[in-house]
């Protein structure tokens, strides 16, 4: 008898919890509508910097994001709303929005597995950022590279999956610079021709200015594909 009491107490505290938030969130004007707009363009996901934008105090954030509450905390300043459905890069993301900053972009072998043309798989999250940013630290699953100032131009850019990833075109030239297998950098290379996603001039273009071994690698690939203009 005892413990039907207790729950009963446990379930009316947490009644009367909801309703004096409900009450604090219309008292203070959160604008749930955009916030969830915001994580729609991110698979649902959101930041705490985000969060406080539309009116969301850090203790409300808080509130909402306890066991079974509206938010589920997946990173530091980083939420997903708890009913909206995964997805495959999911982690991806998660590490992304980690980096709070618009100039971090997914690159390297985990670029090259999103856009699904061969057979790698990364063991890490690489993320690219300028050179100016090379301060920062990130947890021992993801690989950080940095990039001459200014970031990343949006030519170099593509969005996969909700988020910037490097193009086609830098993120095979970034996985054989970086010691990547040559027969998955040939099948990458021979997968984007046949499907359209670049051009042997576009690559040619990308990789002026790069390392000799790059060029090397993709004058070899070339002279050797029988497809793709």
């Amino acid at each position: 008898m005892d413990w039907l009491v207790l729950e009963a107490w446990t379930w009316t505290i947490m009644e009367i919890f909801d309703i004096v938030e409900h009450m604090h969130d219309k008292q203070i004007k959160i604008d749930h509508d955009r916030l969830y707009q915001i994580a729609e363009t991110q698979s649902g996901h959101f930041t705490a910097k985000q969060a406080l934008e539309v009116g969301m105090s850090r203790s409300t954030l808080s509130y909402h994001s306890r066991p079974g509450g509206r938010y589920w905390r997946r990173g530091p300043g980083v939420y997903r709303f708890r009913q909206y459905p995964s997805g495959q890069y999911e982690h991806v993301l998660e590490a992304w929005l980690e980096m709070h900053t618009p100039d971090a972009v997914v690159s390297h072998v985990t670029a090259l597995e999103m856009y699904d043309i061969c057979d790698v798989i990364s063991d890490k999250i690489h993320i690219t950022l300028p050179r100016s940013q090379r301060w920062r630290t990130a947890p021992n699953y993801v690989k950080l590279h940095f990039v001459k100032d200014p970031p990343l131009s949006r030519e170099e850019q593509s969005e996969l999956e909700s988020m910037p990833v490097t193009g086609i075109e830098r993120t095979l030239l970034d996985y054989v610079d970086a010691g990547g297998y040559p027969d998955q950098f040939e099948m990458g290379i021979l997968q984007a021709l046949t499907h359209g996603m670049t051009t042997r001039s576009m690559l040619n273009e990308a990789a002026d200015g790069r390392s000799r071994h790059v060029r090397m690698w993709l004058r070899i690939v070339l002279s050797r594909a029988k497809v793709g203009a």
